[in-house]
């Protein structure tokens, strides 16, 4: 009995949290929210599909959503979405900490109810936050295809993972290196169908893309309107590390603008400082890898916003999806230095000293933005 305890205390966890945090959502009704909209019955479009000559922001997101919302109703879908989102993301976060409940749950929570988690929820990017979800996943998976050789459950999961082109961005960038980089036991030809089954798994967003007309060139003012920014006396830096920055303010919990969020933030940087070196030890590969895409995609974020890097706002046709804005730098660097973080604070013993301020903004803001019009 008391072993059975502890095998599922992880998932008893990551449900707790999660229900704290959705408790708003799951109340009878439609929820919409900015860029998350659910209907009763959502028709499939051509712009679903990337077809409407626009830039394919929510594609495949959309499409999906149009074809399980004929059978099964839409608040259903919504609230069965989000619930196995913040679940999933509670138990791979915590399993990529380690075997024990000391670092699996702390870890859980850290990475559940994190700013950066908040903030999109509050934006409506659930397909993002679907990819936030997966990425402890397919890091574990990339990291038993380097053991192993075994590389298909790590594609497998990016494709699931892509439903918007950011999540398919993060989630190849953060795997497929790790999968296939120096020392994998995944053979070359195992590489090269790796690499090329991530390409096509992804090819519903980026194909559109390159055929769009009005990707010719994308607006530098974008690199301002949605860069990253302060939202605490810490400045961008903190915002960014701690896995704020968003550009919304609308979006920005009313903790984060205080001296005790920034204390925390460099509370959990610091403790995660003093566990990397005892991650590294145990999992030099994926630490490494996570430390460099955290440490350069902030670097980058931080550069754009401060004007360093101007000529970042022209881009070539076909690379300006929405991605490649700083923004999108922004939010791929709070999801990778969030699981980065996690790992190496957890190990550290310390959980989030922030956590309840997740669970109260969300529960404040989200009970007001319930659509009761909407028929069932």
């Amino acid at each position: 009995m008391h072993l059975a305890w502890k095998r599922h205390a992880l998932l008893a966890w990551s449900c707790g949290l999660a229900l704290l945090v959705l408790a708003p959502v799951l109340s009878p009704g439609y929820v919409l929210h900015l860029d998350m909209v659910f209907v009763p019955q959502q028709s499939l479009l051509p712009w679903n599909l990337g077809i409407g000559g626009g830039l394919p922001r929510s594609v495949p997101q959309d499409a999906v959503v149009s074809l399980v919302a004929g059978p099964l109703p839409g608040q259903l879908l919504q609230k069965s979405i989000l619930l196995l989102t913040f679940i999933l993301a509670g138990v791979g976060a915590g399993r990529l900490a380690g075997r024990t409940l000391t670092l699996q749950l702390p870890a859980a929570a850290l990475y559940l109810w994190s700013a950066y988690a908040a903030s999109r929820l509050l934006m409506g990017h659930w397909g993002l936050l679907w990819a936030y979800a997966l990425l402890p996943w397919v890091i574990l998976a990339a990291t038993r295809a380097r053991r192993t050789g075994g590389w298909a459950w790590v594609a497998v999961l990016c494709g699931i993972g892509a439903l918007v082109p950011t999540g398919g961005v993060l989630l190849a960038v953060a795997a497929v290196p790790l999968a296939v980089g120096f020392g994998s036991a995944v053979s070359r030809a195992g590489r090269l169908l790796l690499t090329a089954s991530v390409i096509v798994l992804n090819a519903p967003w980026w194909l559109p893309a390159l055929r769009s007309p009005v990707a010719t060139v994308s607006d530098p003012v974008g690199l301002v309107v949605f860069g990253a920014r302060a939202d605490g006396p810490g400045g961008v830096l903190l915002s960014v590390v701690g896995g704020g920055g968003v550009w919304n303010s609308l979006a920005t919990l009313g903790s984060r603008t205080t001296w005790f969020a920034t204390f925390g933030v460099i509370v959990i940087v610091t403790l995660a400082a003093i566990g990397w070196r005892r991650a590294r030890q145990k999992a030099p590969a994926e630490v490494v890898w996570l430390t460099v895409l955290g440490v350069s995609g902030t670097g980058v974020g931080v550069a754009v916003r401060c004007g360093r890097w101007a000529g970042l706002g022209a881009e070539p046709r076909g690379l300006s999806a929405g991605w490649r804005t700083s923004a999108r730098r922004s939010e791929m660097d709070g999801v990778l230095g969030s699981a980065c973080r996690c790992v190496r604070t957890a190990r550290c013993g310390a959980p989030y000293p922030s956590c309840t301020a997740t669970a109260c903004g969300v529960h404040g803001r989200g009970a007001g933005h319930r659509a009761t019009g909407v028929p069932a």
